[in-house]
Protein backbone atom coordinates (compact mmCIF):
# COMPACT_ATOMS: atom_id res chain seq x y z
CA UNK A 1 0.00 0.00 0.00
CA UNK A 2 2.97 2.47 0.90
CA UNK A 3 5.28 1.45 -1.91
CA UNK A 4 6.26 4.45 -3.95
CA UNK A 5 6.19 3.20 -7.55
CA UNK A 6 8.62 4.44 -10.14
CA UNK A 7 8.42 4.04 -13.64
CA UNK A 8 11.64 4.39 -15.89
CA UNK A 9 10.77 5.44 -19.60
CA UNK A 10 13.05 4.98 -22.13
CA UNK A 11 11.80 3.37 -25.71
CA UNK A 12 8.09 2.83 -26.07
CA UNK A 13 6.39 0.43 -28.25
CA UNK A 14 4.42 3.53 -30.07
CA UNK A 15 7.69 5.40 -30.61
CA UNK A 16 9.95 2.81 -31.96
CA UNK A 17 7.54 2.13 -34.52
CA UNK A 18 7.18 5.01 -35.24
CA UNK A 19 10.93 5.46 -36.26
CA UNK A 20 10.72 2.25 -37.58
CA UNK A 21 8.01 3.34 -39.93
CA UNK A 22 6.30 0.23 -39.21
CA UNK A 23 2.44 0.17 -38.89
CA UNK A 24 1.00 -1.94 -36.51
CA UNK A 25 0.50 -5.43 -36.90
CA UNK A 26 -2.05 -7.16 -34.68
CA UNK A 27 -3.83 -6.69 -31.42
CA UNK A 28 -0.86 -7.84 -29.06
CA UNK A 29 0.93 -4.34 -30.34
CA UNK A 30 -2.52 -2.57 -28.96
CA UNK A 31 -2.22 -3.95 -25.68
CA UNK A 32 1.54 -3.53 -25.57
CA UNK A 33 0.48 0.12 -26.15
CA UNK A 34 -2.61 0.07 -23.32
CA UNK A 35 0.07 -1.32 -20.70
CA UNK A 36 2.85 0.79 -21.56
CA UNK A 37 0.36 3.90 -21.28
CA UNK A 38 -1.57 2.44 -18.09
CA UNK A 39 2.22 1.90 -16.06
CA UNK A 40 3.40 5.19 -16.92
CA UNK A 41 -0.52 6.83 -15.37
CA UNK A 42 -0.25 4.66 -12.43
CA UNK A 43 3.35 5.13 -11.39
CA UNK A 44 3.66 7.79 -8.67
CA UNK A 45 7.21 8.55 -10.33
CA UNK A 46 8.19 8.64 -14.03
CA UNK A 47 12.11 9.31 -14.63
CA UNK A 48 13.00 9.72 -18.48
CA UNK A 49 16.78 10.09 -19.97
CA UNK A 50 15.69 12.85 -21.61
CA UNK A 51 13.06 15.84 -21.50
CA UNK A 52 12.56 14.94 -24.99
CA UNK A 53 10.68 11.44 -23.95
CA UNK A 54 8.02 12.81 -21.64
CA UNK A 55 7.52 15.70 -24.47
CA UNK A 56 7.28 13.00 -26.98
CA UNK A 57 4.95 10.95 -24.31
CA UNK A 58 2.87 14.45 -23.67
CA UNK A 59 1.83 15.32 -27.25
CA UNK A 60 0.93 11.58 -28.31
CA UNK A 61 -1.55 11.59 -25.33
CA UNK A 62 0.21 10.12 -22.26
CA UNK A 63 -1.03 11.28 -18.65
CA UNK A 64 2.06 11.51 -16.77
CA UNK A 65 1.89 11.84 -12.97
CA UNK A 66 2.33 15.30 -11.42
CA UNK A 67 6.32 13.52 -10.31
CA UNK A 68 8.22 13.86 -13.37
CA UNK A 69 12.03 14.35 -13.30
CA UNK A 70 15.09 13.82 -15.80
CA UNK A 71 17.76 11.73 -15.12
CA UNK A 72 20.49 10.79 -17.98
CA UNK A 73 21.63 7.72 -18.37
CA UNK A 74 24.86 6.75 -16.52
CA UNK A 75 27.56 6.00 -18.46
CA UNK A 76 29.35 2.32 -18.51
CA UNK A 77 32.51 2.40 -16.81
CA UNK A 78 33.98 0.64 -20.02
CA UNK A 79 33.01 3.79 -22.10
CA UNK A 80 35.02 6.42 -19.40
CA UNK A 81 38.89 7.66 -19.96
CA UNK A 82 40.91 10.42 -17.65
CA UNK A 83 41.12 12.72 -20.64
CA UNK A 84 40.26 13.14 -23.67
CA UNK A 85 42.70 13.09 -26.87
CA UNK A 86 44.01 16.30 -28.22
CA UNK A 87 41.42 16.98 -30.94
CA UNK A 88 44.25 18.91 -33.14
CA UNK A 89 45.88 15.37 -33.36
CA UNK A 90 43.72 13.31 -34.70
CA UNK A 91 44.79 10.65 -37.37
CA UNK A 92 43.41 10.68 -40.87
CA UNK A 93 40.02 8.44 -40.74
CA UNK A 94 40.57 5.52 -42.11
CA UNK A 95 37.28 4.06 -41.28
CA UNK A 96 33.84 5.08 -41.14
CA UNK A 97 32.14 3.13 -38.63
CA UNK A 98 28.09 3.23 -38.28
CA UNK A 99 27.43 2.93 -34.52
CA UNK A 100 24.10 1.47 -33.26
CA UNK A 101 21.74 -1.16 -33.89
CA UNK A 102 20.98 -1.88 -37.02
CA UNK A 103 17.71 -1.06 -37.72
CA UNK A 104 15.64 2.11 -39.72
CA UNK A 105 15.08 4.42 -36.60
CA UNK A 106 18.64 4.27 -36.21
CA UNK A 107 19.47 5.69 -39.75
CA UNK A 108 21.04 2.24 -41.70
CA UNK A 109 19.39 3.38 -44.86
CA UNK A 110 20.39 6.69 -44.71
CA UNK A 111 23.86 6.00 -43.99
CA UNK A 112 23.24 3.31 -47.20
CA UNK A 113 22.22 6.46 -49.08
CA UNK A 114 24.70 9.06 -47.93
CA UNK A 115 27.78 6.33 -49.07
CA UNK A 116 25.85 5.82 -52.26
CA UNK A 117 26.43 9.18 -52.57
CA UNK A 118 29.74 9.28 -52.03
CA UNK A 119 31.01 6.45 -54.27
CA UNK A 120 33.17 8.60 -56.67
CA UNK A 121 34.74 11.00 -53.77
CA UNK A 122 38.30 11.69 -53.84
CA UNK A 123 38.49 11.68 -49.85
CA UNK A 124 36.04 8.68 -49.98
CA UNK A 125 39.37 6.37 -51.51
CA UNK A 126 40.76 3.66 -49.70
CA UNK A 127 38.36 4.06 -46.62
CA UNK A 128 36.74 0.18 -44.73
CA UNK A 129 33.18 0.77 -43.98
CA UNK A 130 32.00 -0.91 -40.81
CA UNK A 131 28.23 -1.29 -39.35
CA UNK A 132 28.46 -2.10 -36.00
CA UNK A 133 25.68 -3.19 -34.09
CA UNK A 134 23.22 -5.82 -33.71
CA UNK A 135 21.08 -6.49 -36.54
CA UNK A 136 17.21 -6.10 -36.98
CA UNK A 137 15.37 -5.51 -39.75
CA UNK A 138 15.11 -2.63 -42.53
CA UNK A 139 12.49 -2.46 -44.78
CA UNK A 140 10.50 -5.15 -43.69
CA UNK A 141 13.90 -7.61 -44.24
CA UNK A 142 16.75 -8.42 -42.14
CA UNK A 143 19.41 -5.80 -41.80
CA UNK A 144 22.24 -7.77 -42.73
CA UNK A 145 20.59 -8.76 -45.93
CA UNK A 146 19.67 -5.14 -46.60
CA UNK A 147 23.56 -3.78 -46.13
CA UNK A 148 24.73 -6.73 -48.57
CA UNK A 149 22.07 -5.76 -51.30
CA UNK A 150 23.19 -1.95 -51.00
CA UNK A 151 26.85 -2.66 -50.46
CA UNK A 152 27.06 -4.64 -54.20
CA UNK A 153 28.24 -1.04 -56.02
CA UNK A 154 30.43 0.11 -53.36
CA UNK A 155 33.90 0.67 -54.33
CA UNK A 156 35.38 0.42 -50.56
CA UNK A 157 35.96 -2.68 -48.50
CA UNK A 158 33.26 -3.12 -45.88
CA UNK A 159 31.78 -5.59 -42.98
CA UNK A 160 29.27 -6.06 -40.53
CA UNK A 161 30.50 -6.42 -37.04
CA UNK A 162 27.65 -7.98 -34.90
CA UNK A 163 28.96 -9.71 -32.23
CA UNK A 164 30.41 -7.12 -29.83
CA UNK A 165 29.41 -6.70 -26.73
CA UNK A 166 29.00 -2.76 -24.89
CA UNK A 167 32.90 -3.25 -23.98
CA UNK A 168 34.10 -4.87 -27.18
CA UNK A 169 32.44 -1.69 -29.12
CA UNK A 170 34.23 0.90 -27.52
CA UNK A 171 37.53 -0.58 -27.69
CA UNK A 172 37.09 -1.10 -31.42
CA UNK A 173 36.24 2.06 -32.34
CA UNK A 174 39.13 3.72 -29.98
CA UNK A 175 41.43 1.55 -31.97
CA UNK A 176 42.48 3.03 -35.07
CA UNK A 177 42.00 6.04 -37.14
CA UNK A 178 37.71 5.13 -36.55
CA UNK A 179 35.10 7.86 -37.26
CA UNK A 180 31.85 6.57 -35.66
CA UNK A 181 28.57 7.66 -37.41
CA UNK A 182 25.46 8.15 -35.66
CA UNK A 183 22.64 8.85 -37.87
CA UNK A 184 19.60 8.06 -35.98
CA UNK A 185 16.34 9.47 -37.40
CA UNK A 186 14.95 9.71 -33.75
CA UNK A 187 17.04 9.03 -30.49
CA UNK A 188 16.41 9.56 -26.90
CA UNK A 189 19.86 10.36 -25.31
CA UNK A 190 21.37 7.27 -26.89
CA UNK A 191 24.19 5.62 -25.31
CA UNK A 192 26.21 5.78 -28.69
CA UNK A 193 26.67 8.98 -28.08
CA UNK A 194 27.00 9.16 -24.00
CA UNK A 195 30.04 6.09 -24.89
CA UNK A 196 31.58 8.01 -27.78
CA UNK A 197 32.27 10.95 -25.63
CA UNK A 198 33.49 9.12 -22.07
CA UNK A 199 35.86 7.05 -24.30
CA UNK A 200 37.24 10.34 -26.86
CA UNK A 201 35.82 8.36 -29.32
CA UNK A 202 35.31 11.20 -32.37
CA UNK A 203 32.16 11.40 -33.82
CA UNK A 204 29.01 12.66 -36.10
CA UNK A 205 25.61 12.39 -34.79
Amino acid sequence: ENALLCVETHSPSAWVGEANRVFLRGIEELERDFMERESVRLADVVISPSHYMLEWMQGHGWELPTACFVQPNILPASAARASLPDSTRLPKVQELVFFGRLEERKGVELFCRALDALGEAPEMAGLTISFLGKPATVQGCPSTDYIRQRAQGWPWRWQILSEYNQKDAVEYLQAGARLAVIPSLMENLPNTVLECLGAGVPFIA
